[in-house]
């Protein structure tokens, strides 16, 4: 299931100039990002970014699903601040539809509507502001509701309007990045010259231009523009004629060099108020200042998840909680506690709690038509990745804890598992990554897989037991076990003195441990830190080093001596849960891979 939180993650990414830089601005690890996408490529079944030489560039299905994100987002944000809203009376709504009639390549035009419309959104809460890029998404945009009409504002090089942008013609190359500045005009005409396919009105500007001013070794061809950063990176002697505002400071096109004509050549963009609304003129003055102040890139913070919005309509349908649990297929506490989250977002009631049942509250009523926008973009989205392009497998992603051996409880348990569970569920791509558990955990609630098994009870999670326990062993050098062995164990007070090989607090065995130690008011310092199981065992096979883990973790080593376990007192526990994310419900299938990694870890 696409979560909003994903595509704001995914436009945070298409607006920037690298991954690294993305997940800066969105206040995340790099490798939840990079995890995050590749899950949504999953999701949407295409591949959302190509290599090129100078990096990573949005695909063609990159782009189609930009134009689909942000009308979802910009509708998750006009359900929540429209709800917010305190109103006087009955609450009037109206959709402003900024249609941008310009060819799509994601530039800086783009990212100032975006950025614009964020803004917009904030300020007028009454007013749904939506973006719909051009006739040639094939379809109109969809209505705020049956019985409202849509405004409508047309962006377009026609000449008809106002103009609001000088869009000056540029010669782009790509050039090393050590080469410094861009190179001078006459050596950019010098080589080849291409102008990839354009609106005929920016071909009718050019052709006049070049009547005045012939270009010589200039091919005009039906390559998108949108496609320039491939198109740059396979011709590096080539220069490309285009308007500016088809490029921008992004992936794949940051180290473009750009340089002018001379004489310049300007399109002008142009913006025609077609429906009257009282908020057009000033959607207007934003964008005009977002294209003039540069490149500003929107950075949208959704509240509300997709699996709430389903929830609020399976509640407003019935006007029952354990009704719309039911059909949920979902326990009532579950539904109950994200209707709590929603009204905590919103900071009203979005029912009114009567013995015949709920009732919406106004909040409700306006919340209620949000819902509706949404899950009328989402199937629109849902019909065009089916259409073009097209997935007919399912896919399931889930985490697991390190393991130092195929032999210990936890992997062989999830092995027999997952391979009883492939059995039944062939038509699945099942993808299983392994990292520690606050790894698992920001995961699991950032949308990137779907479970996680860990070894931390984590009751601020939705989650199931897995009926497994495993005490906690001190995993020694022979040598360093005959200087600890007692017949009594070994107590957290000797363990203090003992050279520790431990993992940082990222792994749950590490948190399980100074659980313990807290609560006999205790503390300890390894000698090493290192999140490698297979490298902690190695040292401590080298040296008079010793580790908490289970011994099945190294069962084999125990046999042949390599290794000793000393019992610890009092015994530290690990327990194995299935964690999964509050804000939405298990499917079948899913289900039935728990019940299986129950019955496998139970033998």
């Amino acid at each position: 299931m696409i979560e909003l939180r994903q595509l704001s993650y995914f436009v945070a990414a298409c607006h920037q100039t690298s991954f690294s830089k993305a997940a800066e601005v969105l206040d995340i690890a790099l490798s939840t990002l990079s995890v995050a996408l590749q899950n949504l490529e999953e999701e949407v079944g295409a591949q959302l970014f190509r290599r090129v030489p100078a990096g990573l560039t949005p695909t063609v299905a990159g782009r189609w699903l930009y134009r689909a994100a942000i009308p979802l987002l910009q509708a998750e944000a006009f359900t929540r601040q429209a709800t917010m809203r305190e109103c006087n009376g009955q609450c009037e709504f109206s959709h402003l539809v900024v249609e941008v009639q310009l060819m799509f390549s994601l530039g800086n035009v783009s990212k100032a509507i975006s950025s614009a419309l964020v803004g917009l959104q904030k300020d007028y809460p009454e007013v749904f502001i939506e973006p719909h890029w051009g006739s040639s998404d094939g379809e109109p945009p969809l209505p705020l509701t049956e019985s409202t009409e849509s405004n409508r504002i047309i962006f377009s090089y026609e000449k008809k309007g106002v103009a609001i942008h000088d869009d000056p013609w540029v010669l782009a190359r790509s050039l090393p990045v050590q080469s410094g500045e861009a190179p001078a005009l006459q050596d950019m005409l010098a080589g080849p010259v291409i102008v990839p396919a354009l609106p005929e009105p920016l071909l009718q500007d050019l052709s006049g231009y070049l009547q005045q001013h012939p270009i010589k070794n200039i091919r005009f061809t039906q390559d998108h523009p949108g496609t320039l950063a491939r198109l740059s990176g396979e011709n590096p002697d080539t220069a490309f004629l285009v308007p500016q505002s088809t490029l921008a400071n992004r992936m794949g096109l940051h180290r473009l060099k750009l340089v002018p004509l001379d004489p310049p050549l300007i399109s002008q963009v142009r913006v025609h108020i077609a429906d009257p609304h009282p908020v057009a003129e000033e959607t207007v003055r934003r964008i005009r200042a977002a294209l003039a102040s540069g490149e500003p890139s929107a950075l949208y913070q959704p509240q509300l998840t997709r699996r709430q919005f389903s929830y609020f309509r399976l509640i407003d349908n019935n006007r029952n909680l354990t009704a719309a649990a039911r059909v949920a297929k979902v326990a009532q506490p579950a539904i109950t506690g994200q209707l709590r989250k929603m009204e905590q977002v919103i900071g009203k009631q979005l029912f009114e709690r009567r013995r015949d049942g709920l009732v919406p509250t106004e909040a409700g009523r306006i919340f209620r038509i949000g819902s509706e926008l949404i899950e009328a973009r989402l199937q629109s989205m849902a019909v065009h990745s089916a259409g073009s392009l097209g997935r007919n497998r399912s896919r399931l992603r889930i985490g697991v804890l390190p393991s130092v051996s195929q032999e210990s409880t936890l992997l062989a348990g999830m092995t027999d598992a997952v391979l009883r569970w492939r059995k039944s569920h062939p038509q699945i791509d099942l993808q299983i990554l392994e990292a520690p558990t606050s790894v698992l955990q920001d995961w699991v609630q950032a949308g990137v897989i779907s479970l996680a098994v860990l070894e931390t009870d984590m009751p601020h999670m939705a989650r199931f037991r897995l009926n497994v326990e495993e005490p906690l062993s001190l995993i020694c050098h022979p040598d360093l076990a005959a200087e600890l062995s007692q017949g009594t164990g070994v107590d957290l007070e000797t363990l203090r003195q003992v050279p520790l090989v431990l993992p940082t607090m990222t792994f749950g065995i590490r948190q399980l441990l100074e659980t313990q130690l807290n609560e006999q008011n205790l503390s300890l310092e390894p000698v090493i830190e290192i999140n490698s199981l297979p490298m902690m065992i190695a040292m401590i096979r080298r040296e008079k080093l010793a580790t908490l883990l289970p011994v099945s973790a190294v069962r084999r080593d125990l046999e042949q001596g390599t290794l000793v376990n000393l019992e610890l007192k009092p015994h530290i526990l690990r327990r194995l849960f299935v964690i999964y994310s509050n804000a939405r419900t298990l499917t079948v299938a899913e289900r039935e891979l728990v019940r299986e990694l129950r019955e496998a870890l139970t033998q």
